[in-house]
Order: C-alpha cells, then sequence, then structure tokens
C-alpha cells in the first residue's frame, strides 16, 4: 500500500507520467492511450484466536478488499488528478473505465 507521504508528489503542480513510473514504479494497469495509471494492491484482517488451556490456534480472514491508486495524466502527460479507491470484484480495467467516466462528468 502506498502510504499519503509516498504519493504527496501526486500534488505538486507539473508532476509527470515519467515521475510518477520512477517514484511508484511500473503501474499494475495503463490505459491504451497511456494517460490512466493503475496501482493495485490487496489487503486483509486475519484474526488469531489462541486457546490457552490447549494452545490450539485458529485463523480467521475477514474483510478482503482489492484497492487501487487511479492516476490520471493530461496530453502532455502530467497528473491533472489521483484517488485511492475500493475496487471491489472488478477487473481493474473496468475500475478504470468507472473512475474516467466519473472524470467526464465532473464540472
Amino acid at each position: 500500500m502506498y502510504s499519503r507521504a509516498a504519493t504527496s508528489f501526486l500534488g505538486q503542480p507539473g508532476t509527470t507520467r515519467d515521475e510518477v513510473i520512477a517514484n511508484l514504479g511500473i503501474p499494475s494497469w495503463n490505459s491504451p492511450d497511456s494517460r490512466i495509471l493503475v496501482y493495485w494492491w490487496r489487503s486483509s484482517l486475519q484474526w488469531w484466536l489462541i486457546d490457552p488451556m490447549y494452545g490450539a490456534q485458529e485463523v480467521f480472514k475477514t474483510n478482503n478488499q482489492a484497492w487501487a491508486l487511479f492516476i490520471a495524466c493530461d496530453k502532455q502527460g502530467r497528473v491533472s488528478c489521483h484517488e485511492f479507491r475500493l475496487v471491489g470484484e472488478e477487473t481493474l480495467e473496468e475500475a478504470c473505465s468507472k473512475w474516467a467516466r466519473g472524470l467526464q462528468t465532473q464540472p
């Protein structure tokens, strides 16, 4: 997962697509026109239950979640916006298309 500190450069005016890749690495997915980059990861919570009498252990996994960092670039290759989003069960391509449609409807 990328921390706010590690991604703070995205809000700096003039940040370029090349700088994003230099800082965050190769994206998990990018749009065919290379104007949207997506970095993906999963997170989950685990609960360990240990019986103090017998030492028996059970692990319960809950809240599996897929998250992504979406980054849009303008025609000059500068970052125009970015957002951390919960992806759910969608593919990265589907999530990217949905996010891009949301950008087009914003004033």
